[in-house]
């Protein structure tokens, strides 16, 4: 990466509060979950999160805040380039993370879930929770939402707050770990449900609050768990969690977690350890859910969990915690179990009430709320 984009990636700093209204009202300045660190020279149609009908409407369903663009990335229509320059400058400044549709995906009588969808344009719309409170249809070329940088500026501080949690690729990912300065990281999954439950439960209202700036990133991209056809490659995933600290080895890691799993985050001092070995440089972590259960004489045990009597008493985080911090050996009633074929989950509907408060601890511990 070059150095101007890792300097935009480190130094950028966090959006102040914008203005709003009281919570739904059309206007109002929607806390969006998530960000993306920009990456310098990225084509039109590379910045965004490509969905699919079934995406959105995966997003619609979990609640989610987001912003989402209706367009056609193949148009050749100088309307269209000059929004994408505009959009894309905007993106720049803030690290917006805007999702993105290709309007044909609403054909065949598909629920628009309100979007207005006009051929040849683009729309660029507000979810709220999951619900769209805000849209506007770009015009010709010379329209100022379409051309002019401030007027869309204008539109976007009135509607929306940044999220200073930015998705990072794997290049950015490498830069951090090159740089000089500590930084919070969470690992996702797009296709993991623990990873849309924790968003949902425990990030989506984290981010509501002005905060310092973390990272985030989706595994399931290549060179971590993809191989180059786009598969997933299991023996590179678990040298990557290896190399990461995500793993434990035989003389255990604080903040590793058995073979490692998401979602997962870690706290990461690029200024410890030894130059080149990432897991050298891990501080301090927790991983969400994830628990190991078992049956035994009739009773059902949480056999393994990250949340264990050594981490309790070693985690720095864990420290001014007040609730369980132990919840290996922790008895679950049958009513709780479910069971997937031969194995046994702790339904989230309960876990959840143990694991939510443990993730928020750590996160407030280490990415603060902004004083205003």
């Amino acid at each position: 990466m070059k150095k101007e984009a890792l300097a935009l990636l480190l130094l950028a700093l966090p959006l102040p509060l914008l203005p709003g209204c009281a919570e739904g009202e059309k206007g109002d300045a929607v806390p969006l979950t998530f960000g993306k660190a920009f990456e310098e020279g990225e084509e039109y149609a590379d910045r965004y999160v490509h969905l699919t009908h079934a995406g959105l409407l995966s997003k619609v369903s979990s609640g989610e805040s987001f912003l989402l663009l209706v367009a056609d990335h193949g148009s050749t229509c100088l309307c269209y380039v000059s929004f994408q320059e505009t959009l894309g400058e905007r993106m720049e400044k803030e690290n917006l993370l805007v999702y993105s549709i290709d309007p044909a995906e609403f054909g065949g009588g598909k629920d628009a879930l309100g979007l207005e969808i006009v051929e040849g344009y683009e729309t660029l719309a507000i979810f709220s929770k999951g619900k769209l409170v805000d849209q506007e249809v770009t015009g010709e070329t010379g329209d100022p939402f379409t051309s002019d940088p401030a007027v869309l500026g204008a539109w976007l501080e009135e509607r929306v707050r940044p999220s200073s949690m930015l998705y990072v690729d794997k290049d950015q990912l490498d830069a951090l770990y090159e740089g000089n300065v500590p930084f919070t990281l969470g690992f996702l999954r797009s296709d993991c449900p623990d990873c849309r439950h924790m968003e949902e439960a425990v990030l989506q209202p984290f981010n509501e609050k002005e905060r310092n700036r973390s990272y985030v990133i989706d595994v399931n991209q290549e060179g971590i768990r993809l191989g180059e056809d786009g598969e997933v490659d299991q023996a590179l995933w678990e040298s990557f969690k290896e190399d990461v600290g995500l793993s434990e080895r035989e003389e255990g890691t604080p903040a590793s977690y058995g073979e490692g799993y998401v979602p997962s985050f870690l706290r990461i001092d690029p200024n410890l350890g030894v130059e080149g070995d990432r897991r050298s440089m891990v501080v301090d972590g927790f991983t969400y859910m994830n628990d190991v259960l078992m049956e035994e004489g009739g009773k059902f045990l949480l056999e393994d969990s990250f949340y264990d009597e050594g981490r309790a008493s070693s985690l720095e985080w864990l420290q001014g915690f007040s609730g369980t911090k132990v919840l290996k050996g922790r008895e679950i009633p049958k009513e709780e179990v479910l069971s997937a074929g031969e194995t046994l989950l702790w339904d989230r509907e309960y876990s959840g009430a143990f694991h939510d408060p443990l993730a928020n601890a750590f996160l407030e511990f280490y990415i603060p709320e902004i004083a205003g």
